[in-house]
């Protein structure tokens, strides 16, 4: 009798799959963080090209400014009144 050896086995197409699947992983992370990496730079790109508010031009401005820093909200446990008093001295 003879074997008829046409074809692939199951081991061929699963060492077929596992090749096809790991460049497609390997693709979609490179563009997945390429593609994260562009959008914190255009956010970097736009928050720097944008005016800001308020001119330092004396060093009244300055002092003023760093009272304003020092009582930023940070952790959100200042009511909005301490912080409008804050901003009014």
């Amino acid at each position: 009798m003879r074997n008829n050896n046409k074809g692939f086995s199951v081991i061929e197409l699963l060492i077929v799959a596992f090749i096809v699947i790991s460049i497609a992983g390997a693709g979609w992370l490179v563009f997945k963080r390429r593609n994260t990496n562009s959008t914190a730079t255009n956010k970097t790109e736009t928050l720097q090209n944008q005016p800001s508010d308020k001119a330092i031009s004396s060093k009244q401005d300055l002092n003023n400014t760093a009272k304003e820093l020092n009582n930023t909200d940070i952790d959100g446990q200042l009511s909005t009144s301490d912080i409008d008093q804050a901003l009014s001295e």
